[in-house]
């Protein structure tokens, strides 16, 4: 994500929070592995959810082309990964269409969303990991 958008680099790189980039790897590595579990459950568990994870991150700096780096990046891991040739051809297409499917969903959250003065991000952050949905397993 941060070679096809490099200003998403400063984002995670905070003199106040090391680990942020570190926590974010695995929040995305969450988010992937969510989306595959909850494929057959779209309305009711993945894009809610997903909608949530958007508003969390309406009060930060989060444009829809970061949101766009990130599905590009899940579609350019996805088909380095499987490697080339032409039996890996629909794996490559359903990962695109995932990975579209959660940048549109996130990046549509993020914009249409305006927090409160109240509702803080980092306070959006905190209800997001309390409202995720459960893993099947």
């Amino acid at each position: 994500m941060m070679q096809k958008c490099p200003e998403t680099k400063g984002m995670f790189n905070s003199a106040s929070d090391s680990e942020t980039t570190e926590r974010h790897y695995k929040h995305f590595v969450e988010l992937i592995q969510c989306a595959v579990d909850n494929l057959n459950d779209l309305d009711t568990a993945l894009q809610p959810w997903l909608d949530t994870l958007g508003k969390g991150h309406a009060g930060f700096a989060i444009r829809t082309k970061h949101w766009d780096a990130f599905g590009e990046a899940v579609a350019s891991s996805i088909a380095e990964w499987v490697g080339p040739g032409r039996g890996h051809k629909e794996t490559v297409k359903a990962w695109m269409r995932i990975s579209c499917f959660l940048a549109d969903r996130l990046s549509a959250a993020t914009r249409n969303y305006y927090p409160t003065p109240i509702c803080t991000p980092r306070i959006q952050m905190l209800t997001i990991l309390a409202t995720s949905p459960s893993p099947p397993y």
